[in-house]
């Protein structure tokens, strides 16, 4: 404090004013959207924060550190690149801030296009694939030993903690196998059941995963519930890859729901 004719430099005309350099930010003062704490709380855009797309945030848990909101869909701009779309934000589970990326139930009736838009195909010589109304469905029918893939890049800030709700059920899989997993600076598997064989081609032996599969000779699993992963480095992309060897549809795997989270 000092007192002066003209306001010295480095100095404020009101003691409670938090940010010398920031004209607009003072105790009292209403915030707004602009990334000032503009009535000195210690907090920057609360009542704001993900509000609209005019005041995106970054991710659900930056919401859930600032304004402890509850459940629903936010505005994020992930990339900070003044794109902003609606997400929706889980405030609860594992003590919430998860943003969510796929939202896929056909058993609840969600197309089948939904689940291609949210986490697209990368590879694909399925021999059959077939809606079963609950169920998306696929198979090898003529003993060609055939590879699906999805890839759904992960493009939410995250500290390397994924949930997912799923279900898969994989039947008679003998020299067959599924994987699903996820990658940062390397892969790190999430669910798996391993019967793969050398029937397959080495151009199809090229999209298993690097990481092993503790479940091996894997022949019969079902994957139903809410998994939690935590990895400890940012997520990258999320893989599916199903491989699949038999004949007239013997072998099958089903994906009932999947939907995906990450923190």
């Amino acid at each position: 404090t000092t007192l002066a004719c003209a306001l010295p430099d480095g100095f404020a005309p009101a003691p409670d004013d938090c940010d010398d350099t920031e004209p607009l930010a003072w105790t009292g003062a209403a915030e707004a959207c602009d990334r000032v704490d503009n009535d000195c709380d210690g907090t920057l855009d609360e009542g704001f924060l993900g509000s609209s797309a005019a005041c995106p945030a970054a991710t659900c848990l930056e919401i859930l550190d600032q304004e402890g909101s509850p459940s629903g869909s936010y505005w994020l701009d992930p990339a900070e690149d003044g794109g902003a779309s609606a997400y929706a934000c889980d405030m609860t589970t594992d003590g919430g801030g998860w943003t969510q990326l796929i939202d896929w139930d056909r058993a609840s009736g969600d197309p089948i296009d939904d689940l291609y838009d949210a986490f697209p195909l990368v590879k694909d010589d399925m021999g059959s694939v077939s809606d079963g109304g609950t169920y998306l469905q696929w198979c090898d029918y003529d003993s060609s030993e055939d590879v699906r893939a999805y890839r759904r890049e992960l493009e939410v800030p995250n500290a390397g903690e994924l949930m997912t709700t799923l279900h898969l059920d994989a039947v008679s899989m003998e020299g067959s196998g599924t994987f699903l997993f996820a990658e940062g600076s390397e892969q790190h598997n999430l669910l798996c059941g391993d019967d793969v064989n050398t029937i397959f081609t080495p151009a199809e032996l090229s999209w298993l995963p690097d990481d092993d599969c503790p479940n091996q000779n894997a022949t019969n699993y079902s994957w139903d519930g809410t998994f939690l992963f935590a990895f400890g480095e940012p997520l990258d992309s999320l893989h599916l890859r199903s491989f699949m060897a038999d004949t007239q549809c013997k072998d099958y795997t089903r994906l009932y729901t999947l939907k995906v989270w990450v923190r």
